[in-house]
């Protein structure tokens, strides 16, 4: 009989896991820097770019009464050239269309705005069902750090009650 064998951390699914998801996250973050991705379902679409992951859905309101042909599902990707003038580190942010009427466009700046001044701008332009929620790499990669480390703390807190 070999008797009690311990596992180490280096033997933990939930450990290789981790590293794999923790890499798999810092791609997309490094990505998003050179490609705009997004995969579209209906009237949802998921995008990775600049920095973040968000969601934008595109409402249709209850009173409508012409039919509504939702976008081509799919993935799309293309180069971000613009993407190098934006921070590293943006902020998260919900925003919801205002319905203002649009005003002339605004003249050429040498600098882009953050991805939430721009996005205001936009939002503010497009009717109250459409909503957009942006939620930075930064952020992911930390919330799920907290996660995997409650999960490593808990499986050595287990494996210690089994001792």
């Amino acid at each position: 009989m070999l008797g009690h064998v311990r596992l180490t951390l280096h033997r933990s699914i939930t450990f290789w896991s981790g590293i794999l998801v923790m890499a798999f996250i810092c791609w997309l973050w490094r990505d998003s820097f050179q490609w705009a991705s997004a995969y579209t379902a209906s009237r949802a679409t998921l995008t990775n770019a600049r920095g973040g992951m968000s969601m934008h859905w595109i409402g249709v309101p209850s009173d409508w009464s012409g039919s509504y042909t939702p976008a081509k599902g799919g993935l799309s990707r293309e180069r971000d050239r613009g993407a190098k003038d934006y921070a590293r580190l943006q902020r998260p942010f919900f925003l919801r269309g205002l319905g203002r009427p649009l005003p002339p466009p605004p003249p050429a700046q040498a600098k882009s705005p953050s991805v939430y001044e721009m996005l205001v701008e936009n939002y503010s332009h497009v009717p109250p069902r459409f909503w957009i929620i942006f939620a930075p790499h930064w952020l992911i990669v930390l919330a799920f750090a907290a996660l995997w480390i409650v999960l490593l703390l808990w499986r050595a807190k287990r494996r210690k009650a089994h001792s």
